[in-house]
Parts: structure tokens; C-alpha cells; sequence
């Protein structure tokens, strides 16, 4: 069963990797994989399931990838921010990549842990790191450029 599945496997990758050249979508992913802890499947993630990706605002990015802070407010009542709605398949992939890449990558680690000093509870801090990737690579589409940190640090300034 293990062997048939990995053969699957292989299939399945080969047609996406078709399917990606094909469409010009490889330059994207190579664009995108240039940023700490965002691997292949990350890139095709982000690519299938954001086509959006480059050409919103990062508001309008975080919001379509539910990331973004709901506001649950009530005349005076003032309830917790929290994310939901979006695309849950891309909320999980930039979930699962902010994690590693604040684990992997100093500069982001200490963003993270800016996050956790300013009273983030660490998944809270990966989600907002996590949004903070969506913009950067946002930007990236938008520009061209691959990740640059003097510039992902300008992004996350502004």
C-alpha cells in the first residue's frame, strides 16, 4: 500500500509540475519560494488557491486570505479582534510556513518575538507574523523582486 502511494505521489507532483510550467506559474513559484520557510508546497499552495496574490492592496490580501483581524464590535461594546473567513486552505499553508520560518530565520524570529512582547500569545504571534508573510509576498508578486529583508523590513514599517 505504502509503495502504491508513493508512486501516486510521484504522479501527482509530476502533473503539477506540467500543469505549472505550462501556465508560467514556475518563475512564481521560484519568486516565492526565495522567502525563508515557504518550500514548493507552500509556492503552489498560495498559487492555486490565491490567484489574487499581486494585484490587492495588503488589506484586501490578509482579508481574502483570512488573515486579517475581524473586528467584532457592537455599539460600545468592544469585542476581540480575531481572523476567520478567507480562504482556509491558504490561512493553514501560511500558518504552517510563518511557523517554520520563525523558527528557522533570525530576522523573523524576531519579529515574533516583538508579537509575544507586546502580549501576543504565541499562536496569536504566528498568525500576525503570518499575515505580515502575506503582505511581503504580496508585495513580491506585485514588484518582481525576490525576497529582499531591507525591504520586507521597509513593508512591515509602513
Amino acid at each position: 500500500m505504502i509503495a502504491s502511494l508513493s508512486r501516486e505521489i510521484v504522479k501527482v507532483e509530476a502533473e503539477i509540475d506540467a500543469l505549472m510550467a505550462r501556465d508560467d506559474l514556475a518563475a512564481q513559484a521560484q519568486l516565492l519560494m526565495s522567502m525563508p520557510g515557504l518550500g514548493p508546497v507552500g509556492a503552489v499552495t498560495l498559487l492555486s488557491d490565491l490567484p489574487e496574490l499581486g494585484t490587492l492592496c495588503r488589506r484586501g490580501i490578509s482579508s481574502l486570505g483570512g488573515l486579517a483581524p475581524i473586528a467584532r464590535d457592537s455599539g460600545h461594546r468592544k469585542g476581540v479582534r480575531r481572523i476567520g473567513k478567507g480562504r482556509p486552505v491558504v490561512r493553514s499553508a501560511l500558518y504552517i510556513t510563518a511557523m517554520h520560518a520563525t523558527r528557522r530565520d533570525e530576522t523573523f524570529m524576531a519579529k515574533r518575538q516583538a508579537f509575544e512582547k507586546r502580549g501576543h500569545t504565541p499562536k496569536q504571534a504566528i498568525c500576525a507574523f503570518a499575515r505580515n508573510q502575506l503582505v511581503i509576498l504580496n508585495a513580491m508578486v506585485k514588484s518582481g523582486r525576490a525576497h529582499d529583508p531591507d525591504y520586507a523590513a521597509k513593508l512591515l514599517a509602513s
